[in-house]
């Protein structure tokens, strides 16, 4: 089922799309007041929803309706640059790990050739040393 707007209206409505895909929902979050009436109203008070503290929706009240208040951040541009640094690092380390085990896997190849090589020297072995016994015998 996929929302679409039609003259102006979601269709299927945005409580229909809730009812078919999530109707054990606990807390509905918007930031449009008649989204959250609309919900409210189809799915009852045994609900919670959440929308943002703007004067606007301040008329919207009921004991299962909370108003959260939203703030701009103080971030900096240092901090996007910083977020971006610790990304390229996170993908770096990734890429010597996989570099590392890559230089690693050359191991398990030694193991069938030291098997091929005890095999040799055990057939030598089987070879020579009945030769020796006899020439001992004579």
């Amino acid at each position: 089922m996929r929302i679409e707007r039609v003259n102006n209206q979601n269709k299927p409505h945005r409580w229909e799309w809730i009812k078919a895909h999530h109707p054990d929902f606990d807390i509905f979050i918007d930031d449009d007041k008649s989204w959250i009436k609309s919900v409210r109203s189809h799915f009852g008070d045994d609900k919670i929803y959440v929308i943002n503290d703007y004067k606007t929706n301040r008329d919207l009240q009921a004991d299962n309706i909370y108003h959260v208040k939203t703030e701009v951040s103080d971030l900096k541009d240092q901090d996007f640059a910083i977020a971006a640094l610790e990304k390229n690092l996170a993908r770096l380390e990734k890429e010597i790990k996989e570099e590392s085990k890559k230089k690693t896997e050359w191991w398990p190849t030694l193991l069938p050739l030291g098997v091929i090589c005890l095999g040799i020297v055990l057939m030598l072995l089987v070879l020579l040393v009945p030769k020796k016994l006899r020439n001992k015998k004579k």
